[in-house]
C-alpha cells in the first residue's frame, strides 16, 4: 500500500461507510416511494442486495390468526378470540422477564408462516388475487390439495395446541364446543393516512378451516 493510498484509505471507508447507511435509510422510510424511486434509477441495487434484509421494503400487512368458537348444538354462535396481537401484547408487558412469552410468540408465528407457505408456496393469496373480495372461492380448494402434506399437519397441530393452551387461559371448558382457525391479512395503515380517521384498513381471509370438535 502506497503512502498516499494509506492516506486516502480512511476516507474511503467513511464514504462507503455514509453512502450504505443514506441507502438505507432511504429504503427504510415508510412510504415505497422511496423505494420505488431508488430502484428505478439504481436497478443494480435490486439485483445486489435484494435477498438483503436490510434493503427489503416494509410489510404492508399484519398477520391475524383467530379462534373462532361455537357451540356443537349448533345455536349459531360464535366467539372469536384473535392470537396472535394478544401474544405480542402479553410478550410486550411482562418484558423483559418474558422468555416463555417470547418462545410461544416464536414458536405460534413460526407454524402460522409455514402454514401459509405450504398453502400457497409461490402463488398469490386470495387477497392479491381477488382485490377487494372478502372471500375466495378456491381457498377451501387450496388448503384441501395439500392436507396430506406432513408439514402442514405438524403446522396445524401446534395451531391447534396453542389454541387449546389458550382456552385454559380463558378457563373455557372444551367440552360441546367446535373450533375454526381463520387467518387474515390485514393492511397496516400507509403513512400518508396516518391522520386520516376515516381510513379503515381491509383485512382479507388468507387460510380457513371448517368447525372441528375440541373433543373427538
Amino acid at each position: 500500500m502506497t503512502k498516499s493510498f494509506g492516506k486516502l484509505f480512511p476516507y474511503l471507508c467513511i464514504t462507503g461507510f455514509l453512502l450504505h447507511w443514506t441507502i438505507v435509510f432511504i429504503l427504510s422510510l415508510p412510504s415505497p416511494f422511496q423505494m420505488k424511486s431508488t430502484l428505478l434509477y439504481a436497478p443494480r441495487m435490486k439485483t445486489m442486495f435484494s435477498s438483503w434484509r436490510l434493503f427489503t421494503p416494509p410489510y404492508t400487512f399484519d398477520t391475524r390468526l383467530y379462534m373462532v368458537l361455537r357451540d356443537t348444538n349448533g345455536n349459531g354462535k360464535t366467539d372469536t378470540i384473535e392470537v396472535l396481537e394478544r401474544l405480542a401484547l402479553q410478550k410486550q408487558a411482562r418484558a423483559p422477564f418474558n422468555q416463555r412469552e417470547n418462545i410461544l410468540d416464536h414458536m405460534v408465528n413460526q407454524h402460522v408462516g409455514g402454514l401459509l407457505r405450504t398453502v400457497w408456496g409461490n402463488k398469490k393469496m386470495p387477497g392479491e388475487y381477488t382485490p377487494g373480495s372478502p372471500t375466495a372461492p378456491y381457498l377451501p380448494e387450496a388448503i384441501a390439495k395439500i392436507e396430506n402434506n406432513s408439514g402442514y399437519q405438524v403446522n396445524m397441530a401446534t395451531i391447534y395446541n396453542y389454541c387449546r393452551l389458550v382456552l385454559k387461559e380463558y378457563s373455557i371448558n372444551e367440552a360441546g364446543k367446535e373450533l375454526k382457525i381463520v387467518i387474515t391479512k390485514k393492511m397496516i395503515r400507509p403513512f400518508n393516512e396516518l391522520d386520516n380517521a376515516q381510513y379503515h384498513p381491509k383485512e382479507l381471509p388468507v387460510f380457513e378451516t371448517a368447525f372441528k370438535s375440541l373433543i373427538p
